[in-house]
Protein backbone atom coordinates (compact mmCIF):
# COMPACT_ATOMS: atom_id res chain seq x y z
CA UNK A 1 0.00 0.00 0.00
CA UNK A 2 2.75 2.41 0.74
CA UNK A 3 4.18 2.05 -2.52
CA UNK A 4 1.28 2.17 -4.24
CA UNK A 5 0.71 5.46 -2.32
CA UNK A 6 4.35 6.40 -3.46
CA UNK A 7 3.84 6.06 -6.93
CA UNK A 8 0.60 7.94 -6.94
CA UNK A 9 1.82 10.79 -5.55
CA UNK A 10 5.09 10.79 -7.46
CA UNK A 11 2.93 10.16 -10.73
CA UNK A 12 0.98 13.42 -9.92
CA UNK A 13 3.95 15.70 -8.58
CA UNK A 14 5.85 15.53 -11.62
CA UNK A 15 3.38 14.90 -14.71
CA UNK A 16 2.08 17.90 -13.68
CA UNK A 17 3.79 21.45 -14.28
CA UNK A 18 1.62 23.72 -12.15
CA UNK A 19 2.43 21.09 -9.46
CA UNK A 20 5.89 20.74 -10.05
CA UNK A 21 6.01 24.51 -9.83
CA UNK A 22 4.16 24.47 -6.82
CA UNK A 23 6.86 22.35 -5.05
CA UNK A 24 10.14 23.42 -6.52
CA UNK A 25 9.13 27.02 -7.54
CA UNK A 26 10.23 28.29 -11.42
CA UNK A 27 13.68 28.66 -12.00
CA UNK A 28 14.04 31.18 -14.68
CA UNK A 29 12.04 34.29 -16.08
CA UNK A 30 10.17 32.64 -18.73
CA UNK A 31 9.01 29.30 -16.45
CA UNK A 32 8.13 32.79 -13.90
CA UNK A 33 5.78 34.37 -16.92
CA UNK A 34 4.84 30.70 -17.80
CA UNK A 35 3.82 30.04 -14.22
CA UNK A 36 1.71 33.30 -13.59
CA UNK A 37 0.38 34.82 -16.90
CA UNK A 38 -2.11 32.23 -17.92
CA UNK A 39 -5.68 33.79 -17.07
CA UNK A 40 -4.76 37.27 -16.57
CA UNK A 41 -7.02 39.74 -18.27
CA UNK A 42 -5.78 42.78 -17.96
CA UNK A 43 -2.73 44.88 -19.52
CA UNK A 44 -1.44 46.16 -15.81
CA UNK A 45 -1.61 43.18 -14.18
CA UNK A 46 0.63 41.34 -17.07
CA UNK A 47 2.86 44.08 -16.92
CA UNK A 48 3.10 43.84 -13.25
CA UNK A 49 3.68 39.56 -13.03
CA UNK A 50 6.36 40.70 -15.93
CA UNK A 51 8.01 43.14 -13.66
CA UNK A 52 8.08 40.68 -10.43
CA UNK A 53 9.08 37.63 -13.00
CA UNK A 54 12.29 40.40 -14.30
CA UNK A 55 12.67 41.21 -10.77
CA UNK A 56 13.00 37.84 -9.36
CA UNK A 57 15.19 36.62 -11.93
CA UNK A 58 16.91 39.79 -13.82
CA UNK A 59 19.63 38.07 -15.76
CA UNK A 60 18.05 36.52 -18.97
CA UNK A 61 20.36 33.16 -19.35
CA UNK A 62 19.40 30.85 -21.74
CA UNK A 63 16.49 28.68 -20.68
CA UNK A 64 16.93 24.96 -20.82
CA UNK A 65 14.14 23.03 -21.68
CA UNK A 66 12.80 22.08 -18.48
CA UNK A 67 9.74 22.53 -18.35
CA UNK A 68 8.84 18.87 -17.18
CA UNK A 69 8.84 15.39 -18.10
CA UNK A 70 5.52 15.46 -19.41
CA UNK A 71 5.64 19.38 -20.48
CA UNK A 72 5.24 20.44 -24.08
CA UNK A 73 7.68 19.72 -26.19
CA UNK A 74 8.01 22.46 -29.07
CA UNK A 75 6.99 26.15 -29.50
CA UNK A 76 3.25 25.18 -30.63
CA UNK A 77 2.63 22.95 -27.37
CA UNK A 78 3.94 25.28 -25.24
CA UNK A 79 1.50 28.47 -26.55
CA UNK A 80 -2.11 25.45 -26.23
CA UNK A 81 -0.81 24.41 -22.59
CA UNK A 82 -0.05 27.98 -21.21
CA UNK A 83 -2.92 29.89 -23.11
CA UNK A 84 -6.01 29.67 -21.29
CA UNK A 85 -8.31 31.83 -24.42
CA UNK A 86 -8.90 34.95 -21.55
CA UNK A 87 -5.56 36.73 -21.08
CA UNK A 88 -5.20 40.07 -21.89
CA UNK A 89 -3.21 40.95 -25.02
CA UNK A 90 0.17 41.92 -23.06
CA UNK A 91 -0.31 38.37 -21.95
CA UNK A 92 -0.44 36.72 -24.51
CA UNK A 93 2.85 38.56 -25.91
CA UNK A 94 4.75 37.51 -22.69
CA UNK A 95 3.64 33.80 -22.56
CA UNK A 96 4.65 33.71 -26.58
CA UNK A 97 7.91 35.23 -25.99
CA UNK A 98 8.40 32.81 -22.95
CA UNK A 99 7.97 29.90 -25.15
CA UNK A 100 9.73 31.25 -28.15
CA UNK A 101 12.36 31.84 -26.08
CA UNK A 102 12.26 28.08 -24.19
CA UNK A 103 11.58 27.07 -27.90
CA UNK A 104 13.58 28.69 -30.56
CA UNK A 105 12.99 28.12 -34.13
CA UNK A 106 15.38 26.02 -35.65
Amino acid sequence: MKVLSFLLISLLVFTVPSTTNAFFGSKTHDECILDRMPGVQNNRAASEIRRACHNKYPKAAEPKRRLGIFGPKNYEECMLEHLTGDESDWAVNYIRSSCRRIFPRD
